[in-house]
């Protein structure tokens, strides 16, 4: 008999009428609700680095959507900020913003999509700031213990997962992962800093197709050489192979048995390589959002932005001062310098029917220190 009461209860409560209406709430400053340290916590920024960013990244004071919705440039930032931080769902962003969910979704999309717009083409190898200063680096790594004379960066390949694709799911699966994904490739000089970031490409994708794609070799080979003809090399694991400006590690498999210079040659690269490492491992803690996989929906979401766009915010909040643009990269805008965001801002992303890669990609932009 208890069965049958209970069956008949989960029956009654099944057919009561359920009110999902959103809940109308006033607009909000999320400035003056958040305190100092909640925008740290919340936000990975202070107040004075959000309010330089809007400036210097010439954020509209106010933005409009594709559906209308209309929001203050600074609030959009935050709402870009809040979602990238951590896992959240839009439900939840919804008290904190006093928005709806509808508008926070687009007001999301509208900043990835503005960055990639504005600043897509600062993507690539800035020589005009990289030549002057391979010999910096290139001593630099010398003063570190790196054995390799003329290496002045160093290079590496990135996997990150996706949900499973409705479509071309062979095409993305990484067998070496054993999971769908998207692949990256990233050069980074001993600063720090992450100056070429390719991608993302399909997950079946070898990093040498990555290094042909991207064109860092090519550029390298005609543009990486010293006063006496020598190459400027980068360093990378074996996947790589060998070549004049590019170096890997001694194997086995290439040299036969390794001597001990071999492996201690070896020994003492790997602990300067691992600062490429560090790079993806920033992104991934500071910026939890692109390790969350059920959110990473090919077909439905622009994945790609969302996988590279948080390392450009970890490099613009390292380096708030660093780099300037020149009053030409952004037209309309008179006097304006840019200190952050002129490394990395934004990459191609997964739209439509597959992977698009986003034109004049290797457009060369002058950055001064």
């Amino acid at each position: 008999m208890w069965f049958w009461a209970h069956i008949g209860f989960i029956y009654t409560v099944g057919r009561l009428p359920i009110d999902d209406t959103a809940t109308p709430l006033p607009a909000r400053d999320i400035f003056t609700f958040l305190s100092a340290q909640d925008c740290i916590n919340f936000l990975r920024f202070s107040r004075e680095q959000i309010i330089i960013t809007v400036q210097h990244l010439c954020v509209p004071d106010m933005i409009r959507t594709d559906c209308g919705y209309v929001i203050a440039g600074r609030t959009a930032l935050c709402v870009l900020l809040y979602r990238l931080a951590f896992p959240c769902r839009y439900k939840d962003m919804r008290l904190i913003f006093h928005r709806s969910d509808s508008c926070l979704c687009e007001t999301f999309n509208y900043m990835l999509h503005f960055m990639n717009e504005t600043w897509g083409s600062m993507l690539t190898l800035d020589l005009g700031r990289l030549v002057p200063r391979l010999d910096f680096f290139a001593e630099r790594l010398q003063t570190w213990g790196c054995p390799l004379p003329n290496c002045w960066a160093f290079i590496d390949g990135t996997v990150r997962a996706i949900c499973r694709t409705i479509r071309e799911q062979r095409a993305f699966f990484n067998g070496h992962k054993r999971y769908h994904a998207i692949k990256l490739q990233s050069v980074v000089t001993p600063d720090g800093i992450m100056v070429d970031l390719f991608g993302p490409e399909l997950g079946t994708r070898h990093d040498v197709h990555l290094l042909h794609e991207s064109g860092v070799l090519v550029m390298c080979q005609e543009h990486m050489n010293s006063a006496s003809g020598d190459p400027y090399v980068v360093y990378g694991d074996p996947a790589y192979g060998m070549s004049t400006h590019l170096n890997c590690p001694y194997s086995a498999e290439a040299y036969g048995p390794l001597s001990a210079g071999m492996i201690e040659f070896n020994k003492q690269m790997s602990a300067c390589r691992v600062a490429v490492e560090w790079v993806f491992k920033e992104m991934t803690s500071k910026w939890a959002f692109v390790a969350l996989k059920n959110q990473q929906k090919h077909l439905l979401s622009p994945i790609g932005v969302r996988t590279v766009h948080p390392q450009l915010l970890e490099r613009g909040q390292r380096d708030l001062p660093v780099f300037r643009v020149p009053t030409a990269v952004v037209r309309g805008v008179p006097g304006c310098c840019v200190r952050l965001y002129a490394e990395r801002v934004l990459f191609p992303f997964v739209c439509g029917r597959g992977i698009a890669t986003m034109n004049g990609r290797r457009t060369t932009t002058t950055v001064l220190w």
